[in-house]
């Protein structure tokens, strides 16, 4: 349902994967990032804790989303239960 916000955290998350593995043998080992539509040289040691700042950012966001869907499903049930008559004077 929320495939367009757990994607770009498994994405991370495979990337910072490999990466960690080269952090630990070559950390000013180059590798490249694209920024605002640039493709811009770095190291994996400045690369990796951007990647994951940004991923924690994402998860973050994807988890108050799912929180919020869930509150509004519960809030949803229970208008579902109300006397039809009590849901027109509330509306008004």
């Amino acid at each position: 349902m929320f495939h367009y916000l757990h994607n770009p955290i498994w994405n991370a998350s495979l990337v910072l994967n490999t990466l960690n593995e080269v952090l630990a043998e070559e950390p000013d080992r180059k590798c490249f990032r694209l920024v605002g539509g640039v493709l811009v040289e770095r190291t994996v040691q400045d690369v990796v804790p951007v990647l994951q700042t940004n991923r924690d950012g994402v998860d973050e966001i994807f988890s108050i989303h799912i929180t919020s869907v869930e509150h509004s499903n519960r809030f949803r049930r229970l208008l579902s239960v109300l006397p039809s008559n009590t849901k027109r004077k509330n509306m008004n």
